[in-house]
């Protein structure tokens, strides 16, 4: 078996010496032979570079046609180009096709607009590459200038600044724009020669001209030239003017482009300024002719002018579309349009945005070149303005669009819940202000309120009030007495409910005072126990609740406040009154009422009511010092009557010792509510009870012109007296009619069960 191996391995040798041998031989022969030629490699052919066409602004297209591949691989095809060299090669910009033979088309991508290109085809194979011939071409320009005639800036084009003109540059192209129509027919002073020093006549200097006569000849009107051109506002804009000289020969030779110019508008003013007292006018019916003419001539027409200054585009032109679209309380939809991309390509575009003017605190870009996009902005706060800018990018830079701005839906904003006010046992009065409706409409609002912090709309203490923004007023009525309440504004969108601040209150525990609708023609004193505002429930001050008057409030002196029949000053047996200071509160008067609501408990006196001698006590009583009294009102007063012992009856006294005493014995009104009324007109003294008149006395008494005072529940000169409760006390100038006494008992007597 060994032998076998070895045997083997010796003939697999001796084969591959003879193959090498016979490889030698073969080489040797043809090395030999002198008609032997090795094969012939080089570079392709290229016989043609396509003329480009389809050119644009950013790109073109070109090609070639190869018809030989010089006997090797094409590994490379394409077409190569610059702005530099005449005969650009693949190491400047170029197209790989990968086409091996025949003819094929490429295209050029990234191309500056306006610039000049060489373009060649080449083919590439193991020898090296080959060109074609060289085409040249230029992308189209970016800079589009309006024309004489075009609505442009507010009105029209009348003069497009050429290579000369002064202020023009290739890059800064003045454009002197005119209004619609003429502004008007009037002078070019403002009432007065003076030299203004706008003497500049040269294109490009109306504006400082006209800007030099309004601040020489004072505040813009409308009644002289350069004010009447400043004051016109087409498109908006505010920097019209009066054109120079120069101007307005352009829009001479230009008016029939121009327009507006009719037949029977021959003279219109510059603000070129000629002298103190002439300007250029400019004939625009006989020649054009520009003469001096007195600038006090209210003869001269005026069309303003403006200028502005085009460049041609670099950077891109991007507007942003307005307004923002499907806003909800975290998304919406924006968007812009880049109108015209600049001289290269738009890589990206956009929209930045945030919470600020003029912020880009976001980014979101949307792809890239020219024309409209959209896109959703996520992630928004519910109530939050956004301000938002489109932009697009290009090699030489970034523009943006206007900014926009817009509102996020959210809840409606209720900045206040009114103070509660008209507080009462079970009512009150409050409300709120609706300052924003969350950019929804507002379907409900009004007040909610409960005995817990910050109510909601889930209770049913509601008012449904449908106000949709501003201050609203609503009423809270079914509260309990006594009682601590939370209130607040609400209202609600499709959004949902908004809440003002929570306000607390409490209702009063009794009703509050309202003042009896009594009779207030001549009434000169209105003292009244149950009115806080006439007693406070301490002190000693029962003030008149009459003001302006000579009947000054009476001061109380051993009574007291009693809560009871809505509050009643109580005098008590062992002595006690009210007084007032002096007054003229009767003074030369020819007539009076007084009028007391008491619950008498008794009288008292310095003499025995036993005893035959004088006995008065009084409800109410003039103070004397000396003299007779002006008015008294008594009860039980034997000192008139000579009535039995305790036969209880009224009597109005007044001075002369007049009196009227009804013989009837009102024994029963002791500890009972009663209204006693005297009234005196000049000449008949009565008696009321309850609005009812007891009775009258004729009488003839002079009143005095001075009094010192009054009191109550005090004789003048003694100290009888009635005692018990008393209400209220009223005085008038005149003698009140029986309807109305009936009207003023009417009113108070609920106060008592009556």
């Amino acid at each position: 078996m060994v032998y076998k191996k070895n045997y083997m391995k010796k003939l697999f040798i001796l084969v591959l010496l003879f193959n090498a041998f016979l490889s030698d031989a073969q080489e040797s022969f043809f090395k030999g032979n002198n008609n032997y030629q090795a094969p012939t490699i080089f570079t392709p052919t290229i016989s043609t570079t396509t003329v480009v066409s389809n050119i644009s602004r950013y790109g073109a297209s070109s090609g070639g046609t190869i018809t030989n591949n010089g006997g090797s691989i094409i590994t490379a095809s394409g077409i190569c180009w610059s702005s530099i060299s005449n005969t650009p090669t693949i190491s400047d910009s170029k197209t790989t096709d990968g086409i091996s033979s025949g003819t094929f088309t490429s295209i050029l991508n990234g191309l500056t607009a306006g610039v000049t290109y060489n373009v060649r085809a080449y083919a590439t194979n193991s020898v090296g590459t080959s060109y074609g011939p060289a085409q040249t071409f230029m992308t189209t320009p970016t800079a589009i200038i309006p024309a004489v005639g075009d609505s442009y800036g507010g009105g029209i084009v009348g003069y497009v600044y050429q290579n000369g003109d002064p202020g023009y540059t290739s890059s800064n192209i003045p454009i002197l724009i005119t209004s619609t129509a003429p502004q008007g027919f009037t002078r070019w002073h403002n009432g007065s020669n003076v030299t203004t020093g706008a003497t500049a006549s040269v294109l490009g200097t109306g504006f400082t001209n006209t800007n030099t006569i309004i601040s020489v000849q004072g505040t813009v009107t409308t009644s002289y030239a350069a004010g009447l051109a400043r004051a016109h506002n087409g498109g908006g804009f505010t920097d019209w003017y009066l054109p120079s000289q120069d101007e307005l020969n352009k829009l001479y030779i230009n008016k029939n482009t121009i327009g507006g110019f009719t037949g029977t508008m021959n003279y219109f003013w510059t603000s070129t300024e000629s002298s103190a007292s002439t300007a250029k006018m400019q004939n625009f019916l006989s020649g054009g002719a520009i003469t001096d003419f007195a600038k006090s001539a209210s003869g001269g027409y005026v069309r303003a002018v403006r200028t502005v200054v085009l460049s041609p585009t670099t950077i891109p032109v991007v507007t942003t579309s307005t307004p923002a679209s499907s806003i909800s309380t975290t998304s919406a939809i924006v968007g812009g349009n880049v109108t015209d991309e600049g001289i290269t390509q738009v890589t990206a575009r956009g929209i930045v945005y945030g919470t600020t003017a003029g912020s880009s605190t976001y980014t979101v870009t949307t792809g890239s070149g020219a024309g409209t996009f959209s896109t959703t902005l996520t992630g928004l706060t519910a109530g939050t303005t956004y301000f938002v800018r489109s932009f697009a990018t290009n090699m030489q830079g970034t523009a943006y669009g206007a900014e926009i701005n817009f509102i996020t839906l959210s809840t409606p904003i209720i900045s206040a819940t009114a103070s509660p006010t008209s507080i009462n046992t079970n009512s009150v009065i409050s409300g709120g202000t609706i300052t924003g409706n969350g950019g929804s409409s507002i379907l409900t609002s009004g007040l909610v309120w409960g005995i817990s912090a910050n109510p909601t709309i889930a209770l049913s203490t509601k008012t449904t009030d449908g106000t949709t923004s501003g201050t609203f007023t609503s009423s809270i009525t079914g509260l309990t007495a006594g009682t601590t309440y939370h209130v607040r504004a609400y209202a609600t969108n499709s959004i949902g409910t908004s809440y003002g601040p929570d306000i607390t209150f409490a209702t009063l525990t009794t009703p509050p005072f309202q003042a009896p609708n009594i009779v207030q023609t001549g009434l000169i004193l209105n003292l009244d126990a149950a009115n806080p505002a006439s007693y406070s429930g301490t002190g000693n001050t029962w003030t008149n609740l009459v003001t302006g008057n000579a009947v000054p409030s009476f001061s109380i002196s051993s009574g007291a406040y009693v809560n009871s029949d809505g509050g009643v000053i109580r005098f008590p047996s062992t002595g006690g009154f009210a007084e007032s200071n002096s007054t003229t509160g009767f003074a030369n008067l020819t007539g009076f009422t007084v009028e007391v609501w008491v619950k008498m408990a008794g009288t008292k006196g310095d003499y025995s009511p036993v005893a035959s001698s004088n006995y008065a006590p009084c409800l109410f009583s003039e103070k004397v010092s000396g003299g007779t009294v002006n008015m008294a009102l008594a009860y039980n007063a034997r000192a008139w009557s000579g009535a039995a012992n305790n036969s209880y009856r009224y009597t109005a006294a007044m001075g002369g010792w007049s009196t009227y005493e009804p013989t009837t014995n009102y024994g029963s009104d002791l500890n009972n509510w009663v209204q006693i009324v005297a009234t005196y007109n000049g000449s008949v003294l009565k008696l009321y009870r309850n609005g009812v008149e007891l009775g009258s006395s004729t009488t003839n008494v002079n009143l005095r012109a001075t009094s010192v005072g009054y009191y109550i529940a005090h004789r003048w000169d003694m100290s009888d007296g009635v005692y018990g409760d008393y209400s209220s006390v009223n005085m008038y100038s005149r003698a009140l009619s029986l309807s109305e006494i009936t009207t003023n008992f009417n009113a108070v007597k609920s106060r008592f069960g009556l």
